[in-house]
């Protein structure tokens, strides 16, 4: 998304990203791959809940990341191992969301 930022920009756009990291987490994340994008923690699953985008990771596969030490319940600051599913909004300056139907 960084390397689409110029075009988003030039056609008036913003763009923003949510994550279950942690803020501090989230905030090592932009700083580590020179982000200039905002990137905002959505700790807990709020609102990708809302938009019906939560799974919950099985146990054998959070199992797994451990081997690789990769504490995923650290770093989004719970152990519940539910995860948001990616998605793509555009959504106008009054609020609505675009639909491309």
């Amino acid at each position: 998304m960084q390397e689409k930022l110029p075009a988003f920009k030039a056609s008036g756009a913003s763009l923003i990203t949510i994550t279950t990291e942690t803020p501090d987490n989230s905030l090592n994340t932009l700083q580590k791959h020179n982000l200039e994008f905002e990137v905002l923690s959505d700790q807990g699953n709020n609102v990708t809940r809302e938009f019906g985008l939560v799974f919950q990771m099985m146990k054998e596969l959070s199992d797994l990341y451990y081997t690789f030490e990769m504490h995923i319940d650290q770093h989004n600051g719970d152990d519940n191992y539910e995860h948001p599913l990616p998605a793509t909004y555009v959504v106008e300056c009054d609020g609505k969301l675009v639909s491309d139907s």
